[in-house]
């Protein structure tokens, strides 16, 4: 009897071990953590397969024969949305694996006790790298695909580069907020002394603001030769703050580039043809030899390969008659030539 009541004793007790709530908390310690691992492995091997799979039946499948795509048109997988996906989707898994494993192994920490923020902030880290992975995939598919001149060319890259200081900027002050930061008292505070920082440094941020848009707008080049008021030379550098040029004694100059957003600029590198205008005296014997004359200089200029006649013809007449001679004015364009 005394050996059946032992042997019902010893049961209880393991039924109380298994009941325990620190052997449940241990299972519940153990799945977290096989989840998490798990993730991690799925982030890093299985991840990258199956945004592959997504991108050929993208490229391959019912839609793209839909729509009549061909091999060539097909994009490859470095420029498409899903290779922008990959890197941002690997770095928050494995954010997310990690912080939980610290909180499952130390769960006094003071990481652990911010593990929302993190989890936040790895939130809006990843989605902004996803952001500017995607945009830049797309300006170099652009680049890549379209033919454009080089001025265009440029225009896309300053975009580019705009964007991307604006992305990182609005990713900042997403970041801040998510990490418990009040970005808008900030704003607020910061707001009194810059606008007495701006107004001191107006100029500096004026010729900032003129460069971005020169680096936009593109009314010239290096290289190109301009004249804005009275300044005239050739572009050497486009800075932020200032143009240089090369004036005609072969002297650096540089401007501020506030002073081209209120100048009229004349590129005259981009000019297809220039006009001519002039004016000769002539002294004649015969009134009857001016229109042979006038037909001799009208058929020169035709003949010479540097008038450009796709525009209007040379013109040539008479604009006085003197006591003593005539005044014949010659107008046409003609090509612009390089210097010597």
């Amino acid at each position: 009897m005394e050996a059946v009541k032992q042997t019902g004793m010893r049961g209880l007790d393991a039924m109380k071990g298994i009941i325990d709530p620190s052997s449940a908390g241990a299972v519940d310690t153990l799945v977290s953590a096989s989840i998490a691992v798990t993730a991690y492995a799925s982030a890093w091997l299985i991840l990258p397969r199956v945004l592959r799979a997504l991108h050929r039946y993208v490229e391959q499948g019912p839609t793209a024969r839909l729509l009549g795509r061909t091999t060539q048109e097909q994009m490859p997988y470095d420029l498409s949305v899903w290779s922008a996906l990959e890197e941002p989707a690997r770095l928050f898994v494995t954010l997310v694996a990690f912080s939980q494993l610290g909180a499952l192994v130390a769960p006094s920490t003071v990481a652990i006790q911010c593990l929302g923020q993190i989890w936040r902030g790895g939130t809006v880290v990843s989605l902004v790298w996803f952001l500017h992975r995607w945009k830049s995939s797309a300006f170099e598919r652009v680049l890549t695909v379209r033919k454009m001149k080089q001025e265009e060319r440029e225009r896309y890259l300053a975009l580019d580069k705009i964007s991307s200081i604006g992305l990182i900027i609005l990713g900042a002050m997403a970041l801040a907020e998510a990490s418990g930061v009040a970005v808008q008292s900030v704003m607020t505070v910061g707001g009194i002394g810059g606008v007495a920082t701006a107004f001191a440094a107006r100029d500096i941020l004026g010729n900032a603001l003129s460069g971005l848009a020169l680096q936009f707008s593109k009314p010239f080049s290096v290289g190109e030769s301009i004249s804005a008021g009275a300044i005239e030379g050739q572009v050497i550098e486009i800075g932020l703050h200032s143009t240089k040029l090369l004036n005609a004694d072969k002297f650096p100059v540089t401007v501020p580039n506030s002073f081209f957003s209120s100048e009229v600029i004349v590129n005259k590198s981009r000019a297809k043809w220039r006009g001519l205008n002039a004016q000769f005296p002539i002294h004649l014997s015969s009134i009857e030899k001016l229109r042979e004359i006038t037909i001799e200089i009208l058929e020169n200029l035709q003949a010479n390969p540097n008038v450009f006649l796709e525009q209007e013809p040379p013109r040539c007449y008479v604009s006085a008659i003197g006591p003593t001679h005539l005044e014949i004015v010659v107008s046409c364009n003609i090509k612009p030539m390089s210097k010597c």
